[in-house]
């Protein structure tokens, strides 16, 4: 019984450790966002124009 209770008090310790340590993630940041956006929609353009380049000029590219 003590044991649980101690397991339980230590979980309750973890857990506002944890709430501290990501608390400066729980509000949005437009910059980090816009990069986000960036470092995803560039790729996926770039991708993008290979596979409808390799459709239209054949998928073995000369």
């Amino acid at each position: 019984m003590i044991a649980e209770t101690k397991s339980s008090m230590e979980r309750g310790s973890d857990e506002k450790a944890w709430l501290k340590i990501l608390a400066k993630y729980r509000k949005p940041h437009a910059g980090r966002s816009v990069f986000e956006l960036t470092v995803t929609a560039i790729p996926f353009v770039a991708f993008w124009t290979l596979t409808w380049l390799a459709v239209h000029f054949g998928f073995a590219l000369r």
